[in-house]
């Protein structure tokens, strides 16, 4: 009896902490939305003063869109994408970010925009020979394997789409 009262205990535990983290992101991705609204203001996308970084606003759904992602990083603050990936649909929203270390040709569409809630992301080239040296110090090492340690929360899917770091 005891063994289950600490099992509920721990289950409490984890799942306070997950709603903590999840009303944390939820407010940095509002804050970022924020950000990249005033920064833009009419829909479309532009380059920042930050090498490789871009801003996107859009009030309405796209068309599919071919393109190639460099590698890099896909914010998204508010809104919805869905990129396809050969015969496979990944939707990214404020959840889900897309990291990629490889060029891939997708096909990419904004599924949720609209004037009153605009789909706001920012998309960041990476330098890969600066991420194999950040990737190979202590404290990231330390860090991946604390996640790979960590609990997923029942019912939620993992998803990883990613590529290893050639070269």
């Amino acid at each position: 009896m005891l063994r289950r009262a600490e099992g509920a205990s721990e289950m409490l535990k984890q799942r306070n902490s997950r709603d903590a983290n999840a009303s944390r992101l939820s407010h940095l991705l509002t804050e970022l939305a924020k950000k990249i609204s005033n920064s833009l203001g009419d829909p479309g996308e532009r380059a920042t003063e930050v090498p490789g970084l871009m801003l996107y606003r859009r009030t309405a759904p796209t068309v599919p869109n071919p393109s190639t992602y460099e590698p890099s990083l896909l914010v998204i603050a508010q809104g919805r994408i869905r990129v396809d990936l050969g015969k496979a649909s990944y939707v990214f929203g404020q959840s889900r970010f897309l990291v990629t270390s490889l060029e891939v040709p997708v096909m990419s569409q904004v599924i949720t925009a609209s004037e009153k809630a605009p789909y706001l992301a920012f998309f960041l080239k990476l330098d890969m020979s600066t991420v194999r040296t950040f990737s190979t110090q202590k404290k990231f090492i330390f860090l991946r394997q604390a996640l790979a340690r960590a609990q997923w929360p029942p019912g939620r899917q993992r998803l990883n789409w990613s590529t290893p770091v050639l070269g």
